[in-house]
């Protein structure tokens, strides 16, 4: 049985073509998948108390990034696991990452492999 069947994994990336890879390499692999444009649509789905086991975030995007959405979340009642997604030059580090409240760091581009290892691993 695959780890990732019956998950349910919210992945918030603005760019819709990646968003739709994200999706489907997901589902692929056995979880349901929500998804979101940006951290204030990811924190209206976590709103609806819907059963979201891990948020897979990209740290810049419009209307509110990955770290905003981090302390929106850690906010909230339930403590969900977050993975960043992260292009381009940045000052965030890994350590740094976890230090906000991320269990993880994933640089793009990734492969496949690695994004499902990473999920793969937080359960």
């Amino acid at each position: 049985m695959n780890k990732l069947s019956n998950l349910n994994i919210l992945v918030v990336e603005d760019d819709s073509e990646l968003r739709s890879v994200l999706i489907e390499i997901i589902e692929f692999h056995g979880a349901h998948v929500y998804s979101a444009a940006n951290g204030k649509e990811a924190l209206n789905s976590i709103d609806q108390k819907l059963r979201i086991d891990l948020v897979l975030s990209d740290v810049q995007m419009p209307v509110m990034g990955g770290i905003e959405l981090i302390k929106n979340i850690k906010n909230l009642d339930s403590v969900r696991p977050i993975v960043l997604l992260l292009s381009g030059q940045s000052e965030l580090t890994e350590a740094s990452a976890m230090g906000i409240g991320a269990v993880g760091l994933i640089h793009k581009p990734y492969s496949i492999k690695t994004l499902v290892d990473r999920i793969e691993n937080l359960f």
